[in-house]
């Protein structure tokens, strides 16, 4: 289970301080929809990669989104094991 306190939440939410009010609710409206189409049950990953870099390794679950400190997003697709951009 997810841990919520404040300290953890506030650490964790640094790595979105970078991004646009638009990417911002891009990220809230995936994982909006994710949590609809999963009944909230799914293991959903979000991973922070360095500036100007694409994530290299395996996402460690099904559902992730990756992002960098430039803003650039990556989605998961566990079908094919591959990261796909959508905001780039």
């Amino acid at each position: 289970m997810a841990s919520c306190d404040i300290a953890g939440l506030m650490e964790d939410g640094k790595c979105f301080s970078c991004l646009s009010n638009s990417q911002i609710l891009s990220v809230q409206t995936q994982l909006l929809c994710e949590i609809l189409h999963s009944g909230g049950i799914a293991e959903t990953c979000i991973i922070c990669v360095d500036a100007d870099t694409e994530p290299s390794d395996p996402s460690p679950c099904n559902c992730a989104i990756a992002y960098n400190e430039n803003g650039r997003f990556w989605f998961w697709n566990a079908l094919i094991n591959q990261w796909i951009p959508f905001i780039v």
